[in-house]
């Protein structure tokens, strides 16, 4: 429709050129035919029509001018994460949000909990993080809500051991240890999880050090203080190539339904102004259905923007984009999961009911078959 908005706008445009340039030759001007019309090509007219046109609805008055995009900000739980960068880095540079009329600036924090921050000083607009750092938050009466998934799978967390460790199987961590980010955080809760499947202490089981970031977790582990930590596949696949480390489990084979990364918006969003909302939604999932379709230009930019070599880009590409999801749909399963969660890292007395951390408002987001 948009189209033929613009060619008839282009028509008229035309007709007042055209009828000026006839009478200053002294020519006769021949009619135009307009839907339900016959029009005299001459100037006077033109203006007549175009109220007529828009009046009808064939014109869009904003398309007469570029549009004002709307200013928001996403704030990136992690700076080098796929499901979390990528898409975002996509919707930006092929122009999905901008067809929304949304300007989206893209600012990573270091941390899910960073971004709850700024959240709630409402200095950030829509935030993508774990479903923990979701739920924290909104168990804490942060006025957020979760509004689609990313990721519904912990497929892209692994445990990583040294190859000089001797760990060959799960069953022979028990007694070795695990770096994780800190205490309370997601690592340290997969871990517990771990050991508590296969009927260790969850404390004692494994011994659990809280060491921090990727760079602090591998100079760990290559110097012998841990036999390996916990991190997503982009890192691990990294360690993997470079021989630092070997993916001894995928944390979905621990936990199998888990709403591992959502997007969140604020409240105040959702009551006021869910169009917002949809908008973002739709320029997001257009970005994964194009990153889907298009792998020579995803794996160029998780080079730039994740700085993985080709050969780990590559890898980490064709493992985790079948894990995106397309549409934001929940699994309902993975929020209980969540939710169970909150007790166990101290952020709740009990698990709160699963339904409060999340809203079906806006998903499944359905896109146009021709879209991207």
């Amino acid at each position: 429709m948009t189209f033929e908005k613009n060619k008839i706008l282009v028509n008229l445009i035309n007709l007042e050129e055209d009828s000026v340039g006839n009478r200053r030759n002294g020519r006769s001007v021949s009619p135009f035919a307009f839907p339900g019309f016959m029009i005299r090509k001459l100037p006077e007219v033109y203006a007549v029509v175009l109220v007529l046109v828009l009046g009808m609805g064939f014109l869009d008055p904003l398309s007469l001018s570029a549009q004002e995009l709307k200013k928001i900000t996403l704030g990136l739980g992690v700076a080098k994460d796929f499901a979390f960068r990528i898409p975002a880095e996509v919707a930006v540079d092929r122009g999905f949000w901008k067809e929304e009329g949304l300007d989206v600036e893209i600012v990573a924090f270091r941390g899910g909990s960073e971004v709850v921050v700024a959240m709630a000083s409402k200095s950030v607009d829509f935030g993508a993080i774990t479903g923990v750092d979701a739920g924290n938050a909104i168990t804490k009466k942060i006025p957020i809500t979760a509004v689609a998934s990313i990721m519904p799978s912990l497929a892209t967390m692994m445990v990583l051991v040294s190859p000089q460790s001797g760990i060959q199987t799960v069953q022979d961590l028990k007694g070795r240890s695990l770096g994780v980010t800190r205490h309370g955080a997601l690592t340290d809760y997969l871990v517990r999880t771990l050991a508590k499947r296969e009927g260790w202490d969850p404390v004692t089981g494994i011994t659990i050090l809280a060491l921090g970031g990727f760079k602090e977790q591998v100079a760990a582990l290559i110097t012998g203080q841990s036999d390996g930590f916990v991190w997503s596949a982009d890192g691990g696949f990294q360690l993997e190539e470079e021989g630092k480390a070997k993916v001894l489990v995928t944390f979905d084979k621990v936990i199998p339904d888990f709403n591992f990364e959502v997007l969140f918006a604020q409240n105040e969003a959702l009551q006021n102004d869910p169009q917002l909302i949809r908008g973002f939604l739709k320029g997001w999932y257009r970005a994964v259905r194009y990153i889907q379709a298009h792998k020579g230009y995803t794996v160029q930019m998780m080079m730039n923007k994740l700085e993985l070599p080709e050969s780990v880009a590559v890898k980490s590409y064709e493992f985790q984009t079948p894990l995106l999801s397309t549409d934001g749909t929940w699994n309902l399963k993975g929020w209980e999961a969540v939710a169970e969660s909150l007790p166990e890292l101290g952020f709740s007395k009990t698990a709160p009911d699963p339904k409060a951390l999340y809203s079906t408002q806006f998903v499944p987001v359905k896109l146009d078959q021709h879209e991207p």
